[in-house]
This record gives C-alpha cells, structure tokens and sequence, in this order.
C-alpha cells in the first residue's frame, strides 16, 4: 500500500496537470485588451465640451437660457428696485411717523423683501431645471450622432477625451460630430419653421 503522502501528492500533482492543461486547450474568457487591439479593434475619442461650445443646437440652448435669466433678471431688478424706494421713502418719513405707522411700514418693507427672496429662490431653481432640460437634450442628441457614426464607420469604442489618460491609435471625430448636428439640427429647424 502507498502511503497517504504519496497518494496526496499524486492527487495534488494530476489536479495541477488538469488545471495546466484546461487553461492551455480552453483559456479564460476574451482576449486581451491588448490582443483585441491587435486585431484591429477601432477606437475614437469625443470632447463632448468642445461639442457644446460650438455645436449650433448647443448655442442656441444656450442663447433660450441665457433669454431667460435675462427675463427673470429684469423683474427682480425691478422688485428690488421698489424695495429700495420703500426703503428710502421709509427712512425719510419716518421721523414724522407714529411708532404704529413705522412698525406698519417696516413689516411691508420686510413682507416685500421676503417676497424678494422667494422669487429669487424660485427664478434659481427655475434656471436650473431649464439648464439641465437643455443640456440633457443636447447631450442625448450627442450620443445618438455618436452612435450612428460610431457603427456607420466601424467604431468598436468611443471614449469621452477627459476621461482618457491614454489611448494608442484613436481617432478623435469630435469635428464630425460637430458637422453631422448642426446638418441635423439645421434641418430640424427648417421643419420647425416651415410649420
């Protein structure tokens, strides 16, 4: 009879045999990046911000934004307006007020400058949920362009440029992008307009 070292170093030997050869006949999972990459794997990059700044849809969401904080602009520049009339016609009158009279003022005062405050807050919120509905617009037309040039042109990856630290041999199609939404866009426009 063998004894029980040899006959666990036999079974470790033909598991570690087993494994070796497994691996060797059938290896795990895909390829490599790297081996992917050699066989021709097709990457690109985008520099969404640039696309932002100059796209034609991106400047004129901007523009529809930038209307609007204007808007809102203009009418708490006109209530703060009355609230430094009120003010100032307060502190001028209100030596020949009584103490009731001055108390009745300062709490419209205060009311006004509350109300102030709470459109300010409300105009905030409102821009940015504007902002971000228009932004995520562009940004979901982006990726839509993205895609269909990506598969058109045989892209197997494309990676956003601030989010790369390095990349061999990748296309930077971000000027494509650019060209192919303002066609887009244009033609949207022409439809929008036509109606």
């Amino acid at each position: 009879m063998m004894d029980i070292k040899k006959i666990n170093i036999l079974f470790i030997l033909g598991i570690v045999v087993g494994l070796l050869s497994f691996f060797y006949f059938y290896p795990i999972g895909s390829l490599s990046f790297a081996q992917q990459q050699r066989q021709g794997l097709k990457i690109a990059y985008v520099d969404i911000a640039k696309i932002i700044q100059e796209a034609e849809a991106a400047q004129e969401a901007k523009k529809k934004l930038q209307g609007e904080y204007e808007r809102r602009q203009a009418e708490l520049k006109k209530m703060q307006d009355e609230i430094l009339k009120m003010q100032d016609d307060f502190m001028s009158k209100v030596k020949f007020m009584s103490q009731q009279e001055a108390d009745k003022k300062r709490a419209e005062i205060e009311a006004k400058q509350n109300e102030f405050l709470q459109k300010l807050r409300q105009a905030e919120l409102e821009i940015q949920s504007l902002d971000a509905k228009l932004t995520q617009g562009v940004i979901e037309d982006i990726r839509k362009i993205v895609e269909r040039i990506a598969q058109r042109e045989g892209y197997d990856i494309v990676l956003e440029k601030n989010q790369i630290i390095y990349v061999k041999d990748a296309d930077d199609i971000t000027f494509r992008i650019i060209d192919e939404y303002n066609k887009s866009w244009r033609k949207e426009k022409e439809k929008r307009e036509k109606k």
